[in-house]
């Protein structure tokens, strides 16, 4: 379950997995009246799990769906789905031209959300938050990669898109008002990353029990130069301290570029390969780096 934040009335989103003889389902109750009828309701004839995510409003959400196996036979990892639900209204499914869906993020001062969909390498595509329209393809302007995360800065002013996991470990920037690139890097073994309350930096890390090797903490200003770059022993989490109401929004630095050639450490970060495997895919994919 997950609770909307924002709004008027607050709401909760339950989603039930199937059982014999009914269908995955969720619904949505209002708080202060939770054993009212629901104020929305869908059901899915497969869904094993479900991502629940409301926007900043709290007046939808979305709910992307997964199977652990795609009974059409076209993928080994199951199939995703993506559905558009009002807090109080009809539900919709968002339209997507096939492949799977690997993330969606609801923008924090805009209701509107960005998708990540298709066949790696992905595009990334942006739509209307009431009505799960398509605002645009940001194929044209940022091609496509090996994408897999979305992070907005809490602005909405811009963003990071990584390839984490068994990607390779790609970093693009992108200034949202002008749908430009601002910068690139890549960051191997990334978990995950967080903006900064003034949504100029960008903060990686390495943690267990994910990675057990080469914990670490990468900060990354929004063109993609390494600022910091910490090691630990052992690594479980990493955030920045919160800072609501004391930072405004910027937009670019006039006249900064992304650093080239960019001084390493010295040691050649090395990819995590898991027992038993080969590395041969995750090889090819550093090699062959974004389109």
């Amino acid at each position: 379950f997950e609770v909307s934040r924002g709004g008027e009335a607050a709401h909760v989103a339950i989603f039930l997995r199937q059982r014999p003889g009914e269908p995955s389902r969720c619904c949505v109750h209002r708080l202060d009246d939770p054993c009212g009828p629901p104020t929305a309701a869908v059901s899915f004839a497969q869904a094993d799990a479900a991502t629940v995510r409301w926007n900043a409003e709290g007046t939808a959400l979305l709910l992307q769906l997964s199977t652990e196996v795609d009974e059409s036979g076209k993928s080994y990892y199951g199939s995703t789905a993506l559905h558009h639900v009002l807090a109080e209204g009809p539900a919709s499914v968002v339209a997507t031209p096939g492949g799977p869906i690997h993330d969606v993020a609801w923008c924090p001062t805009r209701d509107e959300f960005l998708v990540l969909r298709g066949h790696q390498p992905c595009n990334v595509a942006l739509y209307c938050g009431r009505k799960a329209e398509l605002l645009r393809d940001f194929g044209e302007d940022l091609g496509q990669s090996y994408w897999n995360t979305i992070r907005w800065n809490p602005f909405g002013s811009f963003l990071a898109l990584g390839g984490f996991g068994q990607l390779a470990g790609d970093l693009d920037f992108v200034d949202t008002a002008s749908r430009s690139k601002l910068g690139q890097c890549r960051y191997d073994c990334c978990v995950d990353c967080q903006w900064s309350p003034d949504g100029r930096l960008l903060m990686g890390w390495t943690a267990a029990p994910r990675m057990r090797v080469d914990n670490r903490v990468e900060i990354y200003d929004y063109l993609g130069n390494r600022l910091l770059k910490i090691d630990f022993e052992e690594l479980y989490s990493a955030a920045w301290r919160p800072a609501p109401g004391e930072h405004d929004d910027r937009p670019p630095t006039p006249g900064r570029s992304r650093v080239a050639g960019q001084a390493g450490d010295g040691k050649k970060a090395g990819a995590y390969r898991a027992p038993m495997s080969s590395g041969v895919l995750s090889e090819r994919m550093r090699q062959r780096g974004p389109k």
